[in-house]
């Protein structure tokens, strides 16, 4: 059994339609673990983004604690970065971000729209318990 695509997602960013569909889970403890894949469109279309650099900068909600990440260069000429969740995004809780994407040589700063992310605080063993007592219900069923 390979874990090669363990916990990897994709967000894809159009620079057209510029929300982002659904909030990105996390779980506390997911210590650099969690590898999100930036893909940036233009209506649908590959952009070459090379000269470019992405960020997100993220602000927990009811907590004062925010930051900024830079994303890791995947594959530029097809507009995709990579973006690692640091310890300091497993905090619990609800976080609002936008990415940025840069160009210093020609002065071109895009910022996104607000993307969620949430932190849940469940461990895997409750988790664990939840998927048993499903399995546990869907036998009885049977």
């Amino acid at each position: 059994m390979s874990l090669d695509n363990f916990k990897k997602q994709t967000i894809t960013w159009d620079m057209i339609n510029q929300a982002f569909e659904q909030p990105i889970q996390i779980m506390e403890g997911d210590v650099n673990a969690r590898t999100i894949l930036l893909k940036i469109t233009d209506n649908g279309s590959v952009l070459d983004l090379t000269g470019y650099s992405v960020k997100l900068t993220y602000q927990y909600m009811y907590k004062s604690q925010s930051g900024f990440i830079m994303l890791t260069p995947n594959d530029i000429s097809k507009g995709e970065f990579t973006l690692i969740i640091p310890t300091e995004m497993t905090v619990s809780g609800l976080i609002k971000s936008n990415l940025i994407l840069l160009n210093e040589d020609k002065e071109q700063v895009i910022v996104s729209k607000n993307l969620t992310f949430i932190s849940d605080d469940s461990t895997v063993t409750s988790l664990t318990q939840e998927v048993n007592n499903k399995i546990d219900d869907f036998t009885k069923l049977l």
